[in-house]
């Protein structure tokens, strides 16, 4: 009698043990899902774009925020859908790029990329991320003895910045499109009819301008304005005459 009763509380015990600590149900989190669009010109605006670059940026919501800041992405469909999902109560905004042609990312040109406030188990739907078009503004740099391949890497301090500033005071690298023996070709993209700062700067490359005359180490910026629908705006050239002396 005392081995069965033995049974019967085991199985009893084995059973409420089972029962407390089952796992809860898990939830599905936020979710935002959107396509990215075309903004300008009017006659094209709300036209997909496909398979951009979507990223969605978590920022502060306040003091208290208790989760760092971090960012996630992913490639959008053909139709310019995108869909995050398992996402936190928070504050997130969302950017767009594509690895070539002439879109801006809305982000970086201060654009007003989305920004989505969501609640616990909250979805978010179709949001529009609007990108612009912009215009590539090509700049050549003559290099005549190959000074940058000599010492760009390998010696401290021999960097060659070029880029553009926008009115946020944000800085856009250009990027190199080609190289050849007697210089390179960079480009950098901006939005269309938007004023910037095209900015040339070395404190170890000796720099002159088109016309020949020499740019001073520590000030190079023109001034340029790339306007939508008409020709690209003029090959920008710097040549490198020299070295810093030691």
């Amino acid at each position: 009698m005392k081995t069965r009763n033995f049974v019967i509380l085991a199985l009893s015990a084995a059973a409420c043990v089972g029962q407390t600590t089952q796992a809860p149900a898990t939830t599905m989190g936020a979710a935002i899902f959107g396509f990215v669009q075309t903004d300008e010109p009017i006659a094209e605006r709300g036209k997909p774009i496909g398979f951009p670059w979507v990223t969605l940026i978590r920022q502060p919501s306040s003091l208290k925020d208790k989760i760092a800041p971090f960012s996630i992405g992913r490639a959008a469909r053909a139709d310019g859908a995108f869909g995050f999902t398992g996402l936190q109560p928070g504050v997130y905004r969302i950017c767009a790029q594509l690895g070539k042609g002439t879109m801006v990312n809305p982000c970086e040109w201060g654009e007003p990329a989305p920004v989505i406030t969501l609640e616990a188990e909250q979805i978010a739907k179709n949001v529009i991320v609007a990108m612009q078009y912009g215009v590539a503004v090509p700049i050549r740099v003559n290099d005549p003895q190959q000074l940058l391949v000599q010492h760009e890497g390998k010696t401290p301090g021999a960097h060659l910045l070029i880029g553009v500033g926008d009115a946020n005071g944000m800085f856009h690298s250009a990027l190199v499109t080609g190289t050849d023996k007697t210089g390179r070709d960079h480009q950098i993209v901006i939005p269309a009819n938007t004023r910037v700062n095209l900015v040339v700067r070395s404190k170890f490359f000796q720099l002159a301008d088109a016309a020949g005359a020499a740019i001073a180490a520590d000030a190079a910026a023109t001034s340029i304005v790339a306007v939508s629908g008409q020709a690209p705006p003029a090959t920008m050239v710097v040549t490198v005459t020299g070295t810093a002396k030691p």
